[in-house]
């Protein structure tokens, strides 16, 4: 990108001079910051990019003691573009890095930083001393790169659902960023080189995008993988007495290595994230079910699980499949009527009762 400015009519008379204030070399400046910033986003420099931030910051503060205020707006214009490019080069790292909520973190602060330009634009567009040559440039420069925000927003969302596995959620959010990158096409044309570069990114990554999904939609669906871990989850509600039961019959009987989630170290972490985390290195899951909560509905009553338990069942159930799935319930405890696919194996008082149950459902698995 060249440092010119081809914005700027090289014959454009300077407003009211303050004395060694001179509005074109500050404007001259600022369109080198600007320029240089567009190129670092190309490059994907996110520290170079900051640095141009913080000079375009210093020269437009410095003019605020000395611009008119038709100047000031003028200046204004190329800042604000300026601090743009900066979450826009963030959100490309990011989501390379998979950092995909710290990614739309950004796109949430560049989507606020367009409507400052943009509220800039339209103010400078009602002084008299306004060049429609800028207004006409950066008008569809900034339409551009919200559209190029919101691109990145649902391509971001495509990959953490791909991530997680689901294919066809994946293909549809694909197509719904090919949606919102395409929009490109619906904007009036420019010359601004800015404004080319980059449309042009909207339709790569809207054609790339396209191809992506049509190649994931032809992908045969495949079986749910086996877990690779070598550990029992034993998820668990209030009755500790029955999860300590459980964990010694696993451990002392048949040497299986058990997750019991209170009782891992997980300082810093989110509860969900150090669920999941632990439940990777997992390869079954026995879900207990205790007579912890008392329910009344439409005139009956009966006791139930934990609303947790339920989650993390329902949890493992995706994850690993029904077969890697097993329920131990205190007869006492009501089942929702959905969750009868899953084997389930009843005790009264002890859980030890349905040992043998539990030893050949381990067997049946290849665990022991």
């Amino acid at each position: 990108m060249t440092t010119e400015n081809p914005l700027v009519p090289a014959n454009e008379t300077p407003v009211t001079n303050v004395a060694g204030w001179d509005p074109e070399d500050a404007l001259a400046s600022l369109n080198e910051q600007l320029q240089g910033s567009v190129a670092n986003l190309m490059q994907q420099n996110v520290r170079e990019v900051e640095s141009a931030v913080r000079k375009s910051d210093a020269i437009y503060t410095s003019a605020t003691r000395l611009a008119s205020p038709d100047e000031l707006l003028l200046l204004g214009i190329f800042n604000r573009l300026t601090r743009v490019y900066l979450p826009l080069t963030r959100v490309l790292v990011y989501q390379v890095e998979g950092r995909f909520p710290k990614a739309r973190q950004e796109i949430a602060k560049g989507l606020a930083a367009i409507d400052d330009a943009l509220h800039v634009i339209n103010d400078y567009a009602q002084s008299p001393e306004a060049i429609e040559e800028i207004i006409d440039a950066f008008k569809p420069t900034v339409s551009v790169i919200s559209i190029l925000f919101r691109g990145l927003d649902a391509f971001i969302q495509a990959d953490i659902v791909g991530y997680q596995g689901n294919i066809a959620g994946y293909v549809k959010l694909l197509q719904d960023a090919v949606a919102r990158y395409r929009e490109v096409d619906q904007l009036p044309p420019s010359a601004n080189p800015n404004f080319i570069a980059l449309a042009n990114m909207c339709t790569s990554q809207a054609d790339r995008l396209e191809t992506r999904a049509e190649v994931f939609s032809s992908l045969p669906k495949q079986e749910r993988p086996a877990p690779t871990g070598d550990k029992i989850f034993i998820v668990h509600g209030h009755d500790e007495a029955k999860w300590r039961e459980l964990r010694d019959l696993l451990k002392d009987r048949l040497n299986l290595k058990t997750v019991i989630l209170k009782e891992e170290p997980g300082a810093g972490e989110t509860l969900i994230r150090k669920f999941e985390e632990h439940a990777a290195n997992c390869c079954y899951a026995f879900v207990l079910l205790t007579p912890d909560d008392f329910v009344e509905k439409d005139g009956t009553s009966y006791f139930q699980a934990r609303p947790n338990v339920l989650f993390e069942l329902g949890w493992f159930y995706g994850a690993f499949g029904r077969n890697r799935v097993c329920i131990i319930k205190n007869v006492k405890t009501a089942i929702p009527s959905d969750l009868g696919g899953i084997l389930s194996i009843d005790f009264n008082d002890q859980v030890a009762e349905g040992f043998t149950k539990i030893q050949d459902e381990l067997q049946r698995a290849g665990i022991v």
